[in-house]
């Protein structure tokens, strides 16, 4: 019997003296061909719970095969009627099943079973459900938590800002901002571009509260606030930070 996909062309014997096909077949000389042992075939085979399977590479043979998976040399040349001995496909694989007594060859609609632990003779049977399959790691989705939105009134909505800080103690700042507010008296303060927040707006910052949008900066452009904080090492601390800032508009 003959197969469109066969899994041997075979390599009967560790003397190489044919020619080694792939999947796209290439002639190559016997000197550029180095024998495997059965101890690297060994090493190559993957198992799991259903089985082993095995995926022949260059220098195998399939008399080292035969050694490595422990299936006599002669069942393997009659399981692919193999004419011949002196070829193996290079890509092609075999796949056990877990108590070896099953092989299978061929893929898809070409794939053949057959019982190989009688003495006397191999009999083809069906494919066993549990054969070799290749474990597919399937990672879990990464679940984001999202912290619970506050509660906007109907005038208000929210927006993604780059915050800065600055502090009315740093030396080089007055006390009033540009719309007059004397920091020392009302700090909550935010400076804003107005053709983004409108000034008067008052704007909730997670973990700081609420301030009022009374100030404005020449860096202070598009989505971006500065936050007034009286401290002036906390000022210098807060460096530059993304956040989601509620904002509601001037009554």
């Amino acid at each position: 019997m003959k197969f469109k996909n066969k899994l041997f062309v075979a390599g009967a014997s560790i003397a190489f003296s044919g020619i080694l096909a792939f999947a796209n077949p290439t002639e190559a000389s016997a000197a550029e061909w180095t024998a495997r042992t059965a101890d690297e075939v060994k090493l190559d085979i993957k198992e799991n719970e259903s089985g082993s399977k095995y995926t022949f590479v260059w220098g195998d043979t399939l008399s080292v095969i035969a050694q490595a998976t422990e299936i006599s040399l002669d069942k393997l040349v009659e399981v692919n009627n193999i004419s011949n001995a002196d070829m193996i496909i290079v890509g092609n694989s075999i796949r056990l099943s877990s108590d070896n007594k099953v092989v299978t060859v061929g893929e898809g609609e070409e794939q053949k079973s057959y019982d190989v632990s009688s003495e006397e003779e191999i009999v083809e049977v069906e494919t066993p459900v549990e054969y070799y399959e290749e474990e597919v790691v399937v990672e879990e989705p990464v679940v984001e938590e999202v912290a619970p939105a506050q509660e906007v009134s109907s005038a208000g909505y929210q927006m993604t800002v780059e915050a800065t800080a600055y502090s009315t103690n740093q030396p080089s700042l007055s006390d009033y901002t540009y719309s007059g507010i004397n920091l020392r008296q009302n700090p909550n303060v935010v400076a804003v571009d107005p053709s983004v927040i409108p000034l008067g707006s008052t704007v909730i910052i997670p973990g700081y509260g609420t301030f009022v949008a009374g100030d404005t900066g020449s860096a202070i452009i598009g989505n971006r606030i500065d936050i007034h904080i009286t401290d002036l090492n906390a000022a210098w601390a807060f460096g530059r930070q993304g956040m989601t800032v509620t904002v509601l508009p001037p009554q």
